[in-house]
């Protein structure tokens, strides 16, 4: 994965194996999985609103405007400074979200979620010697289904 952060955001996440490169920032977003490119549409066709969930993730996990906010959005953060993740000691920072409603803006309109409709159910961020995010896990519900997003991020200024 390669992304920047100034003038604006932008990320290109690359698996050769799976011939999947996922885009976002704020030209927009797209997946292309080897058989062309798809742009990124949340109220486009199914394709499209797929590419839209794929792309939003990816950006999820590295965008600090956007983990800022998850972390902005807990009731109460829990930190520990000598986690042990993979067999060395990291920080991590745990997050637990306000009590949320039973049901989703999502669920109940049946439009589909966006960033703003998801609701966190848990946050769990791993940080090096350099405060530099090795793990992210996400657990959220939108549009009444629990899902998880783990992202781990390794290679710190090794060019892809």
């Amino acid at each position: 994965m390669e992304f920047t952060t100034a003038p604006e955001f932008s990320l290109v996440l690359v698996n050769p194996e799976l011939k999947l490169r996922i885009t976002a920032g704020a030209g927009g977003g797209s997946v292309d999985t080897g058989t062309g490119k798809i742009t990124a549409n949340p109220s486009g066709t199914p394709e499209e609103a797929y590419a839209a969930v794929l792309a939003d993730a990816a950006e999820l996990t590295v965008n600090p405007e956007r983990v800022a906010a998850l972390l902005a959005g807990m009731s109460s953060l829990d930190v520990d400074y000598e986690a042990v993740l993979n067999g060395a000691v990291r920080t991590r920072i745990s997050g637990i979200p306000p009590a949320a409603p039973e049901e989703d803006a999502g669920a109940e309109t049946g439009s589909p979620a966006g960033a703003g409709e998801m609701l966190p159910t848990g946050l769990t961020i791993w940080l090096d010697d350099y405060y530099r995010p090795v793990r992210l896990e996400i657990a959220g519900r939108a549009r009444g289904i629990t899902s998880s997003i783990t992202a781990v991020t390794t290679g710190w200024g090794v060019p892809l």
